[in-house]
């Protein structure tokens, strides 16, 4: 796996804490470079503190993730949402759902083939 990451870019929302924090360290320790970004201050460096509802400055968000660590070539959504249900019970209709509403708009503005969702619990 080191080898599918070793100078790969990658855009890691929610990096923070929990899942997108592991990820993020996992992503540097494997050779990626990473910018995080979540609603809370990190000391992962380089990131920015943003809150992904505003959707009006994501092409802003994307600028300085790729001004700081090049064209980003791995996207990452791990911040936070509240589902209401449990995942055992949610249907594979309501997480499609819940997943495009989460992700499509930050995955118009970055030019990649794949971007990866965690739910957190």
């Amino acid at each position: 796996m080191a080898e599918l990451l070793k100078g790969k870019r990658a855009l890691v929302t929610g990096s923070a804490s929990g899942i997108g924090a592991a990820i993020v360290a996992e992503f540097v320790a494997q050779g990626a470079s990473v910018f995080g970004v979540d609603k809370n201050p990190s000391s992962h460096q380089p990131s920015i503190q943003f809150d992904l509802a505003d959707v009006a400055a994501l092409p802003e968000l994307v600028a300085s993730a790729e001004k700081s660590i090049g064209e980003i070539d791995i996207l990452v959504n791990c911040a936070g949402m509240a589902i209401g249900e449990l995942i055992p019970d949610l249907s594979w209709e309501a997480y499609d759902k819940r997943s495009e509403e989460h992700t499509s708009e930050l995955q118009s503005h970055v030019r990649i083939s794949y971007a990866v969702f965690c739910l957190k619990k």
